[in-house]
């Protein structure tokens, strides 16, 4: 197998001929022709990382089925309607404002079973670190009586 770094010259060119895998890795081995002699390669790749500054933060969207009711009170909230615009996957963190752990799914559900006003945040994150906020606004009130 040849580098071909080093057997060609500055300005000169190959011709691949078959790209025969691609390993775990993402790089490419094959067999290309120099100077009509066929050489074994491997082409190693890189994902270079976004220069800095283009990366734009994500935007947060917030919703719930309900926003008030009686204790216990379950609610599904929805954070799948946030984006980035660059196209990044995005990691969700839901805070509940109730003192209970913090959520990492896009939709949970959750159960308020004290009457009280809540404000759940959802914060959402993309791979550069960039990261933005959306809340709802929770209102629980007392069980009727006789429930």
């Amino acid at each position: 197998m040849s580098d071909l770094n080093d057997a060609l010259e500055p300005g000169s060119a190959w011709l691949l001929t078959s790209a025969t895998a691609i390993n775990e890795n993402g790089d490419i081995v094959g067999t290309a022709i120099v100077d009509g002699q066929a050489h074994g390669f491997l082409l190693t790749t890189q994902i270079a990382p976004p220069p800095p500054g283009d990366n734009q933060p994500p935007l947060a969207v917030a919703d719930a089925d309900v926003t008030s009711g009686y204790a216990p009170l379950t609610v599904t909230f929805s954070g799948s309607g946030s984006s980035d615009p660059d196209g990044d996957m995005l990691s969700y963190r839901w805070d509940f404002g109730d003192g209970s752990a913090p959520d990492p799914s896009a939709d949970p559900i959750h159960t308020y079973d004290t009457a009280g006003s809540y404000v759940a945040v959802l914060t959402v994150t993309d791979p550069a670190g960039q990261s933005a906020s959306a809340q709802v606004d929770i209102r629980v009130r007392r069980p009727r009586k006789g429930r």
